[in-house]
C-alpha cells in the first residue's frame, strides 16, 4: 500500500491520473502495488499508530503549518530580518517537533522517515535569494501598475521557511532521541545549477 498525503484541497485528480496511465508509473509493473490518497494536514496524525514502514517526505515540510508574521518589504522568510525573521525561526521550530512527533506514532518499530528539503547553508543563503528577490520586483511592478493594490502586496507572505542543519537536528540535540526517533544519516548537498537566473548568478538550492 502507497498512501499519498496532501491538503485536502490538492488536485488528486491529477495525482490519479498520473498513477493510471504515466508511462514510468511505480506500479505499472506490479499488480500487488496500491495507491491510495488522504487528504489532511500532515502537522495531524495522518495515519495509525505503529502502521507505516517506510515515510518519504519530499520537500513539503519546508512550509509551516501558520504564517507567524508579515516580512515588511518581501514575501520569503530569509529575506526577512529583526523580529520578524526570529518568529519565523520559532515557528519553523515548533513546526518541525510537532511533524516528527506526528510520523513517530505512525511508524512501526524499526520503520524509516526519510525527509528531504530545501536548506539553508550555515552562511545563511539558500541559493534561491536571486530568484525571490526578482520575484518580489516583479510584485512592486505589479502594484506600480495598479494591477494589485499596496495592501495586497504587503499580505503576501511565501508559506515556507528552509531551516540550517543545526535546525533540522535541534530536537535531537539532548540525547540524540527524539519521540524514538533517532537519525540514522544526515546529508547536505549542493546541488550543480544548470544554468543561471537574472544577472547571471547560479541558482544553488540546499537538500
Amino acid at each position: 500500500s502507497v498512501l499519498h498525503i496532501d491538503q485536502p484541497s490538492n488536485d488528486f485528480n491529477t495525482l490519479f491520473e498520473v498513477l493510471t496511465n504515466d508511462p514510468d508509473r511505480y506500479g505499472l509493473n506490479d499488480a500487488h502495488v496500491f495507491p491510495a490518497a488522504i487528504g489532511r494536514s500532515f502537522y495531524e496524525q495522518v495515519l495509525p499508530s505503529r502502521f507505516v514502514h517506510l515515510a518519504w517526505c519530499s520537500y513539503a515540510a519546508v512550509w509551516l503549518r501558520d504564517i507567524p508574521a508579515l516580512i515588511p518589504g518581501h514575501i520569503i522568510s530569509f529575506r526577512a530580518t529583526g523580529a520578524v525573521r526570529k518568529e519565523f525561526k520559532r515557528q519553523a521550530a515548533r513546526d518541525w517537533q510537532i511533524f516528527l512527533s506526528m510520523r513517530a506514532r505512525e511508524l512501526k518499530p524499526g520503520g524509516h522517515l526519510v525527509v528531504v528539503l530545501p536548506g539553508l547553508a550555515e552562511d545563511g543563503l539558500s541559493g534561491f535569494e536571486n530568484i525571490m528577490d526578482q520575484a518580489n520586483e516583479a510584485l512592486a511592478e505589479m502594484v506600480a501598475n495598479g494591477m494589485i493594490t499596496s495592501e495586497e502586496r504587503a499580505r503576501m507572505v511565501v508559506g515556507g521557511h528552509p531551516r540550517r542543519k543545526g535546525d533540522l537536528l535541534a530536537p535531537f540535540a539532548l540525547d540524540g532521541n527524539f519521540q524514538d526517533l533517532v537519525v540514522e544519516d544526515f546529508e547536505t548537498n549542493e546541488l550543480p545549477c544548470s544554468g543561471s537566473v537574472g544577472n547571471g548568478e547560479g541558482v544553488r538550492p540546499l537538500s
